[in-house]
């Protein structure tokens, strides 16, 4: 299937800024446990990032669907070259929380924007029409996970600067990356063209059809993302962001097997991020996601009792395959709920829903990971996650026997089914 060419130029730039946070979500907690920061506190920074993640994309989307997408994102990588800079600069703990707040280090976003993620989502549900979406954010997630494997492989490099910078400072190289990924991403950005009237995969609608106001049935599933979201991302930040600082602390792995690790983690979650497409056009990208995150919910329960590095690895990786796997096939769910005119808000909704539990995650398994508590961060995620796999299909499916009006109701979702650590 074509993608436009803004489509690609938006796939490229999530490639080229899932660079620097593959790097960093393997090693930033490393580089603060280097400098003598401790569990609880490394766990506080990563909560206040989703925190300062979490108030952005409530406005971000919204404001996005008025004044365009392609500025916001423009200021939005300036500000990270600037954050990258500052902390390849100094180890001052005030200028590290500062970049790191601005930046989302540490956080492994799959390339997203940041708190400005619903904006490039948004874009993209612009730019594809209704039965191309589950190929195109399957492929932009894709993207993600290739440039987070590279980025990992990058994670691997500290091991070998120690040799020339001592201590903490071997990690510091890894943030002047950050700034180069976001300058990349900036020249690109420059050559596309935010278009104001969208593709929806229908005749073009005129600017009477394109009401400003939601409808009752939009405004419902915006409540059903968010509720299900919610539900989703406290499981995820209890168990997701400090996951390289537990193997650092089980296993006492370093970044030299850290690195590669990740790397292939990623490369099979892309991979598998891609099957995802074909998988859903033969069983529904509702049923899609539900069978998918059922397998990467064993996963999750057995990984805390492997004895070893290794098979805990394996395990690891087949969590990812399964779960992050599905992370296209759930926003296309997400933009098929509303209408293009509206994606920005439903992306919002969903990105602040998720960045909210998931900040707050950090701050439970920090001490619990320095107090030995390896499994329970894990068991308590499981409990969550079973109710949103049980809950995952009943939410995202609509009724079948209310017709919807072509004047003001949402995108229908792909047939027979819906399609978003």
């Amino acid at each position: 299937m074509p993608l436009s060419p803004t489509a690609k130029k938006l796939i490229a730039t999530r490639f080229a800024r899932s660079i620097t946070q593959g790097a960093l979500a393997v090693d930033f907690a490393l580089y603060l446990s280097a400098l003598g920061w401790s569990g609880a506190d490394i766990g506080l920074l990563f909560s206040l990032t989703g925190l300062v993640s979490t108030v952005g994309a409530i406005f971000a989307g919204p404001i996005s669907d008025r004044f365009g997408r392609r500025s916001l994102l423009i200021g939005y990588d300036a500000y990270l070259i600037a954050a990258g800079l500052a902390a390849a600069i100094s180890k001052d703990s005030v200028v590290i929380v500062l970049a790191a707040v601005a930046g989302g280090f540490g956080r492994g976003a799959n390339g997203a924007a940041g708190p400005f993620g619903p904006v490039e989502q948004a874009w993209l549900a612009r730019e594809v029409e209704v039965p191309q979406r589950s190929y195109a954010y399957s492929i932009n997630s894709a993207a993600g996970f290739y440039g987070m494997a590279v980025g990992a492989m990058l994670a691997s490099t500290p091991y070998f600067f120690a040799k020339y910078f001592p201590g903490a400072d071997s990690y510091r190289p890894l943030f002047a990356l950050v700034a180069l990924s976001a300058l990349s991403v900036i020249l690109i950005l420059l050559t596309t063209k935010d278009e104001a009237t969208p593709k929806s995969g229908r005749a073009e609608a005129s600017q009477t059809q394109q009401s400003s106001e939601l409808t009752l049935q939009e405004r419902k599933s915006l409540w059903i993302i968010a509720g299900m979201n919610l539900l989703n991302a406290t499981a995820i930040g209890i168990a997701g962001p400090l996951v390289n600082y537990w193997f650092f602390k089980k296993f006492g792995v370093g970044p030299e097997l850290l690195g590669p690790f990740q790397a292939v983690s990623f490369t099979i979650t892309a991979l598998a991020s891609q099957a995802n497409s074909k998988f859903a056009s033969k069983v529904g990208l509702v049923e899609s996601v539900v069978y998918s995150r059922a397998l990467g919910l064993v996963m999750l329960l057995i990984l805390p009792i492997m004895p070893t590095f290794q098979l805990a690895a394996v395990v690891y990786m087949l969590r990812s395959l399964f779960n992050r796997g599905t992370i296209g096939n759930r926003n296309a769910v997400i933009a098929n709920m509303v209408r293009p005119e509206h994606a920005g808000r439903a992306f919002s909704y969903a990105s602040a829903s998720a960045q909210f539990p998931m900040a707050l995650g950090p701050l439970l398994s920090g001490p619990m990971i320095d107090a030995g508590w390896f499994a329970t961060p894990f068991y308590i995620a499981g409990v969550l996650q079973v109710a949103y796999v049980g809950l995952y299909k009943k939410a995202f499916t609509p009724p079948k026997q209310l017709p919807l009006e072509p004047k003001s109701a949402p995108l229908e979702v792909l047939d027979p089914e819906d399609p978003a650590d």
